[in-house]
């Protein structure tokens, strides 16, 4: 009897070691979610009648940043429950690249444009919803023979820009992708010397971001990285060059990929931040005003915002609502081009300078993946989180005391981005 009861107290401390073990060294559930999965979703794939928009989701089925297909899901809400790529996941490409190169844009909320990047050529791909309120391909992928560069909204249109070569000459491409008229325009500057300075060796472009009936677009210049240059462009690409040496260029890095800093506030004013990611550059990361209506930087606007980080630089920005910006940083001091260590969200005032550190997310050495597009929403902002263990969640943040709301369950290896589609 003695030694039974001995055996069974054995058996039960160990099961709790497991236990232990498992919570300490978390693991990520299956990547690729069970068919079998009995987890309802909220929603049928039918979205609700009775709203004039829905809500898409791109997600994959592991968790790892490798190549594979992209999945879409509708639902009508994002603040409970669950919804399954399994039962409601639609296949949306073969190949969509890895995760982190797979990148999404809903331009004016009328359709969703897929840029997938990867070495040589990137494709674009469209989706629309149809008369039934369901997502259905536009048309076949559209080829950018130069893969690296960047892209980015201007008013309802998608835009990319890509640089290449012309008997010496370097000349930039821009594509205008209209989901109004399903229609793709190109257009071509020489842009050897675009900010006359005499500049040697190539550059690039980062963001695109509109304001009225204008579009901005920053400028990464080897061998000057102590400055900020941004272009200002009309739609027949009419250019301003705007400068400054408060901050570096303007610009986040993902392997060859140009990624957008800059976006507006409510009032219009253009907002562009720095990583200050080159190395030797003596800059913070920070970030410098553009008024609305006019062409230069404001002389009396410097956010010093590695100050307010623990010197933590500036990755990725949206706009959210009023003054409020959702800023994603580095999650140390280190910033790696290659594989960019980028899991912490902070809410910036950037009339008041302020930043708070957003409170309610995973720790930092839970998280994989933040996804690459958020959606503004309801003056909130929708961020979809992927942990080591368990299923990605989106998380509704309310600027105003920075703090999130965890909320639906999505039965998927990772989500990487979420938008909003308008019915009409």
């Amino acid at each position: 009897m003695y030694r039974s009861v001995k055996y069974f107290i054995a058996i039960i401390c160990m099961a709790l070691m497991v236990v232990a073990c498992k919570k300490n060294n978390p693991v990520n559930p299956d990547p690729d979610p069970d068919p079998t999965d009995t987890t309802k979703p909220v929603d049928p794939v039918d979205p609700d009648p009775n709203l004039d928009y829905v809500f898409v989701l791109t997600a994959r089925q592991s968790s790892a940043n490798v190549q594979g297909p992209s999945y879409l899901l509708q639902t009508s809400q994002v603040t409970k429950n669950a919804i399954s790529l399994s039962a409601n996941g639609w296949q949306a490409d073969q190949n969509g690249g890895t995760a982190d190169g797979s990148i999404w844009f809903y331009p004016g909320n009328k359709a969703a444009y897929h840029f997938v990047y990867r070495q040589g050529p990137s494709d674009v791909t469209s989706y629309y919803l149809g008369n039934d309120g369901k997502l259905q391909k536009q048309g076949e992928e559209y080829q950018i023979e130069n893969g690296s560069g960047t892209f980015g909204t201007f008013g309802n249109k998608m835009v990319t820009i890509t640089n290449h070569t012309l008997d010496g000459q370097l000349y930039s491409d821009f594509n205008f992708f209209d989901p109004g008229t399903k229609s793709i325009s190109t257009k071509s500057m020489l842009t050897q010397n675009i900010t006359g300075s005499n500049e040697t060796g190539q550059h690039y472009f980062a963001g695109v971001t509109g304001v009225g009936n204008k579009f901005y677009s920053s400028i990464c210049i080897s061998g000057r990285k102590d400055s900020v240059w941004v272009v200002e462009f009309d739609e027949n690409l009419n250019y301003t060059i705007i400068r400054d040496d408060r901050i570096s260029y303007s610009a986040g890095r993902f392997r060859s990929i140009y990624l957008s800093q800059m976006d507006t506030d409510d009032n219009g004013n253009l907002y562009v931040f720095s990583s200050s990611f080159e190395p030797g550059t003596e800059k913070p990361s920070g970030a410098l005003r553009i008024n609305k209506g006019e062409s230069r930087f404001d002389p009396d606007y410097y956010f010093n915002i590695e100050a307010l980080t623990g010197g933590r630089a500036v990755y990725k920005v949206w706009h959210v609502t009023g003054n409020y910006f959702l800023i994603q940083t580095y999650t140390g001091t280190e910033k790696s081009l290659g594989s960019p260590d980028v899991k912490k969200l902070a809410i910036a005032d950037m009339e008041a300078k302020t930043l708070k550190w957003v409170d309610g997310i995973p720790a930092d050495y839970l998280v994989t993946r933040i996804a690459n597009t958020p959606c503004a929403h309801e003056k909130k902002i929708l961020v979809s989180i992927t942990t080591a263990d368990d299923y990605p969640y989106i998380y509704t943040i309310d600027p105003a005391t920075a703090t999130a709301t965890k909320g639906l369950k999505v039965i998927a290896g990772d989500v990487i981005s979420i938008g909003k589609l308008n019915k009409k």
